[in-house]
């Protein structure tokens, strides 16, 4: 019988593990769309995103390949055919000061509000992932491009990555273990 070298399978398996992760994080950030309101309207950015991620407001055919536009009361969303791979509910929420692009790892969901209350709102799948918004978008509504004045997270959550390295690691440790108990029958 040959014997198992526990370094070599332990240094094979790590590496599977950081490719898994890489490749993984390269798809894990996305935009969900956007919303607009009125302008001047006071921000009330959780009830927004709410009813933003409530697929039984703001619902997308993922077939159809067209963005949805809705109005409910009076503040325009628009959702990209993408399905979100979220809660799709708002637990939590943290608004750090400034307004930086580079977003913040850690969290589920995050919005980069655009001009203050006279611009609209981007909202992105974040699943844990660091990630960067424009530094300013054009809503389509014929306002021009709005600079980003704030951003806001949603739910914090463990980064995905954690959850694969922590698997990875136990796994050396699992056929050493398996190996032993062979190797006593």
């Amino acid at each position: 019988m040959k014997s198992f070298n526990f370094s070599k399978s332990a240094v094979l398996l790590m590496a599977l593990g950081i490719w898994l992760v890489a490749s993984i994080n390269a798809f894990a950030v996305f935009d969900l769309g956007f919303y607009v309101p009125p302008d001047g309207k006071p921000e009330d950015e959780i009830s927004h995103v709410s009813i933003f991620l409530d697929d039984s407001q703001v619902s997308v055919d993922l077939l159809d390949l067209e963005n949805v536009v809705i109005e409910i009361g009076g503040i325009t969303y628009t959702r990209f055919p993408i399905a979100d791979p979220g809660s799709g509910v708002i637990t939590s929420s943290f608004k750090p000061s400034g307004d930086e692009t580079q977003l913040l790892g850690g969290y589920e969901y995050a919005v980069g509000k655009y001009d203050n209350n006279k611009g609209g709102a981007l909202i992105q799948y974040l699943g844990g992932e660091v990630s960067t918004l424009p530094r300013f978008y054009d809503f389509g509504n014929g306002g021009g491009l709005k600079e980003i004045s704030h951003i806001r997270y949603f739910n914090a959550v463990p980064e995905p990555a954690t959850y694969i390295a922590a698997l990875f690691l136990g796994v050396p440790f699992a056929v050493n273990y398996w190996r032993g108990r062979r190797q006593k029958s």
